[in-house]
């Protein structure tokens, strides 16, 4: 018998709330600011913490779709540690 090593994600915090669209705004531009300024912000729900810090260049991606009359928008940054960006040097 074969066992697959799968390996789940440790949600550290899943956080849900209906707001208005200008607390949502405001919301992500926290957000944005705090990683233009800081490259890093942090997230507090009760008394965990836990700070957000990408790597200088994290993949971005953006998904946008509707199921059976509801739509869903999702913004998602992806990296590792210590994930620098390489580039290709030509000698």
């Amino acid at each position: 018998m074969t066992t697959k090593n799968s390996t789940r994600a440790n949600i550290m915090i899943d956080y849900k709330q209906r707001m208005s669209k200008q607390e949502v705004a405001t919301f992500l531009r926290t957000i944005a600011d705090k990683l233009e300024q800081e490259g890093k912000f942090t997230l507090t729900q009760g008394e965990q913490t836990h700070e957000v810090e990408p790597s200088a260049s994290p993949l971005l991606e953006v998904e946008y779709q509707e199921r059976n009359g509801k739509y869903k928008f999702e913004i998602e940054l992806e990296w590792r540690p210590n994930d620098h960006k390489r580039s290709l040097i030509i000698e």
